[in-house]
């Protein structure tokens, strides 16, 4: 299973602009293309086409440009939308609008999705929303770390490395849209380096406990290191001229 997790901030309007519409950016992705909108979640959504989405946010943050996810189609004629589009420009969406509006996403895009307020001061709700959300044995969790304010992306990167180990996920990467102003691209970064990290705090770990480091012979790229393993846990002589040929 694949998930995406992203939060969602308040947004700002254009520019001299009177009518009730959010600044919108040039997202360039991997693959090259750019797509306009004004929430990365909806971009990233379309991208990457994950099997469940967790949005975390405030009351007074942008649950209504969600709407801009491809697969929902035309809405703007849906009482839901309606509602939430109201209660968003009246910086108070309510968690019994926000369920309804959660409950119509699931229905239309044929997906799992979970939308989540949270006061400013928010720590260990996130810690809960994210140990409560994210499915036992996910294949991938890609976490956007691009808007909210800043504590709420922070405490959820450094807990998700801790809750890998509790859900059992095997890969997690950090995605952040890195905003300029139009005409330029805003580039979309996906990061690998933390999963390198967990994978490297594995190995220490595995080593440390067991003495096997034959992990890092993937992390670092030297396969010769599982030789060398494969000598010492069976107790055969290793001269300092093999030693050296093994690891070279």
């Amino acid at each position: 299973m694949k998930v995406l997790i992203s939060f969602i901030g308040t947004g700002n309007p254009p520019p001299n602009k009177d009518n009730r519409e959010y600044e919108t950016a040039l997202y360039q992705l991997p693959n090259g293309n750019i797509v306009e909108s004004s929430l990365i979640t909806s971009v990233l959504f379309d991208y990457l086409n994950p099997d469940k989405l967790i949005v975390i946010g405030t009351s007074k943050s942008i649950w209504s440009e969600l709407s801009h996810i491809k697969g929902l189609g035309d809405i703007d004629n849906e009482e839901v939308y309606k509602k939430i589009f109201e209660e968003t420009w009246s910086r108070e969406v309510s968690n019994e609008t926000l369920k309804q509006w959660e409950n119509f996403l699931k229905k239309r895009l044929n997906k799992e999705v979970s939308l989540n307020i949270i006061p400013i001061s928010a720590t260990e709700e996130i810690v809960e929303i994210l140990y409560s959300q994210i499915p036992q044995n996910a294949k991938e969790i890609y976490l956007d770390i691009t808007h909210a304010f800043r504590h709420f992306p922070l405490i959820a990167a450094f807990s998700l490395p801790v809750l890998k180990y509790v859900k059992n996920f095997n890969k997690l990467s950090l995605i952040y849209a890195m905003f300029k102003s139009k005409p330029a691209a805003s580039p979309v970064i996906f990061m690998e380096l933390p999963n390198q990290l967990i994978q490297l705090l594995e190995a220490v770990s595995l080593t440390e406990n067991t003495g096997n480091f034959e992990k890092f012979s993937d992390i670092l790229g030297v396969n010769n290191l599982k030789k060398l393993y494969l000598k010492v846990e069976t107790n055969r002589k290793i001269s300092n001229k093999k030693f050296k040929n093994i690891i070279n």
